[in-house]
């Protein structure tokens, strides 16, 4: 019996769901390749675009033991050339940490520094 009750609000559930309007909904979309700036030897992409509309793609590539965070800026369908951020020996990279830049970033006070701006 239970059985039967849930398969009929799962059932009515999906049907409420239907759009009942028979406008002309349809979106013509279209995709675009664009080859990456980054090496074959990169890791930890993050792609985002900004409130000014500019797009950004940052990336971690890894050369031996050293690691060089770099990012580009999509303008015109191709990708600037990519500029160094920093880079290392001594990073942890995985998969679950991937790097976020942005336009504003911690700076302590120098009279308090419990304090960012």
């Amino acid at each position: 019996m239970t059985k039967a009750v849930f398969i009929f609000l799962v059932t009515a559930t999906i049907l409420s769901c239907k759009d009942s309007d028979k406008r002309n909904t349809a979106v013509s979309v279209q995709v675009k390749q664009i080859s990456s700036p980054a090496s074959d030897s990169c890791a930890e992409p993050f792609l985002f675009t900004d409130r000014n509309d500019v797009t950004y793609l940052s990336w971690i590539e890894k050369k031996g033991k050293q690691s060089t965070l770099f990012f580009s800026t999509l303008s015109n369908d191709k990708w600037s050339e990519p500029k160094k951020i920093a880079s290392g020996i001594n990073w942890f990279v995985n998969w679950a940490d991937y790097p976020v830049i942005s336009g504003t970033y911690l700076r302590l006070l120098p009279d308090e520094c419990r304090y960012y701006r």
